[in-house]
């Protein structure tokens, strides 16, 4: 899955801690697997892990410092 470097680079950049980055790919793709009927159908899924990625940090952001 080419996904999966591009989802940890990106939240590297978002959260600069990389434990918490990594956390932060689990929780993603835990959503996603739990949304997995929900991604638009003119939406690659690079686009919508990326998407699910920032509302994943916006609701759970400092939490996944810990």
């Amino acid at each position: 899955m080419t996904a999966l470097p591009l989802l940890r680079l990106a939240a590297r950049v978002q959260i600069g801690d990389v434990k918490a980055a990594d956390r932060l790919v689990e929780e993603t793709l835990k959503r996603a697997i739990r949304e997995a009927g929900s991604q638009p159908p003119d939406t690659t899924v690079q686009e919508w892990l990326s998407q699910l990625l920032l509302v994943v940090f916006e609701e759970q952001g400092t939490k996944l410092m810990n």
